[in-house]
C-alpha cells in the first residue's frame, strides 16, 4: 500500500478517478485563437503591473533599450540590493563571506550600465539546451538554511531548449549573459546561446505551426555519438519544438555518417545549434534535425484545452521530487501549474504571487469567512482551476467522499513540501517534497491551520473570463 495523506485513498491517485466525476471533461475552454488573445491580454496586464521582465511575448521583445531599462529588468532579483540581508550558505553548508558576495557584484559587471541614457542593442538568440535562469551570475547554490540545500535562492526558473531570448548584458568574465525570455529575465550560461541574424528569425522558429509537444513528464532527444549538439536534449511536460522540414530530413543523421541513425520510427525536430560558441561567447545560430522516438510521450500539436487534459497532465507528474525553480529537472508548485496549462497551449506567467494571481488573464474568486463559507466558495470552481495561498499554488481536483465515510472532501494535487498531522494536540510536520494528492482540510506543516483556512483566492483561465 502506498503512503497516503489523511483522507486520501489509492483510487484517488489515478487521473481517471477525477475525470469520471466531471460533467463535461472534453468541453473546450479556449480555442487556439482565444489562447493567443489570452496571452496577449496577459502580456498587457503584466506590463501594467511593472512585471514585463517576467512575461513578454517574443514578438514584443525590444531590439534596443537604455541602460536604465536593463537595470529595470534586473531590479527585482539581480541588482546588489537584491542580495538578502540574512546569511547565505553553500550546498556544502559553508557560510558565504562578504567577499564572496562582493565578487558576485563584480562579476555582474554593472559598470557599463551606469550611464542611464546609453542605448544598448539587444542580440536575439535561441537557447540550445534547457537552461537555469539565475538571479546572479554563478552556478553556486545560495541557501538560507544549511540543512535545506534544495532551496537555492538564486534559482529563478528554467527555460526549455529552443527558447527565444534577447541578450542584454554580459558578466565580467563573459561566461554569463543577462537575458530576457518570455517568462523571466536573469543570468544564463553564455555558451548555450545561439545568436540569430535578427529578431524575426527567432520568432519564426518559435511560431512555426507544426510542433512536437511533450505530453509526459519528461523525455530527451536520442543520443548521437557523431553529433553531440543534437544529443540528449532534455524536454519536459509542455515543451515543444518545431518539426524539421520533411523533404530536408536526411536518410541518416548526421548525413553521410556510416553509423548515423535513421529517422525510421522517430519524429525529426528542428533544434538550434550555437556554432563557434565559447565559454565567454555565444555561438552563431544554425539548425539541425534531432530525433524523438514515436515511443516517447510526444505528439504533434498541443492538447486541447480541456479539463480532462489539464487533470491528466497533472497526474503524469505524481510522486516526482519537488524542484525549487526547476532544480533537479523537476517542478515547484507554480511550475507544475505552468506546465499543466502549457501542454494545453496556454503559457501562463511562471510564478505564483502577483504574476499568476494578478497578471494572468482570467477570473478571480476570493476566499473569505469561516469553513462553511469557504466550502461554499469552492463550489464555484472546476477541476483544473488553481488555488492560491501565501507562497503556494495547487490544482483543484474536485469533490469526493472521504474514504470510508459519507462526508464530502475537496481535493487538490500540488508540488509541495508537506503537511501536518494533529498528534496529542500538537501539529507534527510531515515532509513530502513531491507532487501529491491531498484533501483541503489537511493541516499546514507548521501551523494549526488547514490548507482550506489558508486559501486566499482561485483563478479560472478561460477566454470568456477576465477580471
Amino acid at each position: 500500500m502506498p503512503f497516503l495523506p489523511p483522507d486520501v485513498s489509492e483510487e484517488m491517485l489515478e487521473a481517471d478517478f477525477w475525470i469520471r466525476k466531471m460533467e463535461d471533461p472534453d468541453r473546450l475552454l479556449a480555442s487556439n485563437t482565444e489562447i493567443t488573445f489570452m496571452e496577449k491580454k496577459t502580456a498587457e496586464k503584466m506590463a501594467e503591473l511593472g512585471l514585463a521582465g517576467e512575461y513578454t511575448l517574443p514578438e514584443d521583445f525590444k531590439v534596443e533599450m537604455t541602460a536604465a531599462g536593463i537595470k529595470e529588468l534586473m531590479e527585482s532579483y539581480s541588482l546588489p540590493d537584491c542580495l538578502p540581508d540574512h546569511e547565505l550558505y553553500s550546498a556544502d553548508g559553508e557560510k558565504y563571506s562578504q567577499a564572496w558576495q562582493d565578487n558576485l557584484i563584480k562579476e555582474s559587471n554593472l559598470g557599463p550600465l551606469t550611464a542611464d541614457k546609453q542605448r544598448v542593442e539587444g542580440r536575439p538568440a535561441l537557447t540550445i539546451r534547457r537552461l537555469s535562469i539565475r538571479a546572479f551570475p554563478t552556478k553556486q547554490a545560495a541557501v538560507k538554511d544549511p540543512e535545506a540545500i534544495d532551496a537555492d535562492r538564486f534559482q529563478l526558473t528554467a527555460i526549455q531548449a529552443g527558447s527565444p531570448v534577447m541578450i542584454w548584458h554580459q558578466s565580467l568574465s563573459g561566461s554569463w549573459s543577462y537575458i530576457q525570455s518570455q517568462i523571466y529575465s536573469g543570468w544564463v550560461l553564455t555558451e548555450y546561446l545561439a545568436v540569430a541574424d535578427d529578431l524575426e528569425m527567432i520568432i519564426d522558429y518559435w511560431n512555426q505551426a507544426e510542433r512536437l509537444v511533450v505530453t509526459g513528464s519528461r523525455t530527451e532527444t536520442e543520443p548521437n555519438p557523431f553529433f553531440p549538439g543534437i544529443s540528449n536534449i532534455f524536454l519536459q511536460l509542455g515543451d515543444s519544438l518545431p518539426l524539421y522540414e520533411r523533404e530536408a530530413i536526411p536518410e541518416e543523421i548526421p548525413a553521410g555518417a556510416k553509423n548515423g541513425q535513421s529517422p525510421l520510427g522517430c519524429h525529426a525536430v528542428k533544434v538550434p545549434l550555437a556554432l563557434g560558441a565559447r565559454v565567454d561567447k555565444p555561438g552563431r545560430l544554425e539548425f539541425a534535425p534531432a530525433l524523438l522516438p514515436f515511443s516517447q510521450p510526444v505528439q504533434i500539436g498541443f492538447n486541447n484545452f480541456t479539463r480532462r487534459n489539464l487533470i491528466g497532465a497533472a497526474f503524469k507528474c505524481l510522486g516526482e521530487r519537488y524542484g525549487w525553480g526547476g532544480l533537479f529537472q523537476r517542478r515547484d508548485c507554480s511550475r507544475l501549474v505552468f506546465d499543466i496549462y502549457r501542454q494545453a497551449g496556454l503559457t501562463l506567467p511562471r510564478d505564483a504571487g502577483r504574476p499568476q494571481e494578478e497578471g494572468a488573464a482570467g477570473q478571480t474568486f476570493y476566499f473569505r469567512g469561516n469553513r462553511a463559507q469557504r466550502l461554499s466558495q469552492l463550489k464555484e470552481l472546476e477541476p483544473g482551476d488553481p488555488l492560491y495561498l501565501p507562497g503556494h499554488v495547487m490544482i483543484y481536483l474536485g469533490q469526493a467522499n472521504k474514504p470510508g465515510t459519507d462526508e464530502a472532501g475537496h481535493y487538490v494535487i500540488h508540488s509541495g513540501s508537506g503537511y501536518g498531522r494533529l498528534v496529542a494536540g500538537e501539529i507534527k510536520p510531515l515532509t513530502v517534497h513531491s507532487t501529491f494528492v491531498m484533501e483541503l482540510d489537511t493541516y499546514l506543516q507548521n501551523k494549526r491551520k488547514t490548507y482550506l483556512e489558508a486559501l486566499t483566492l482561485a483563478r479560472k483561465f478561460r477566454a470568456d473570463l477576465d477580471g
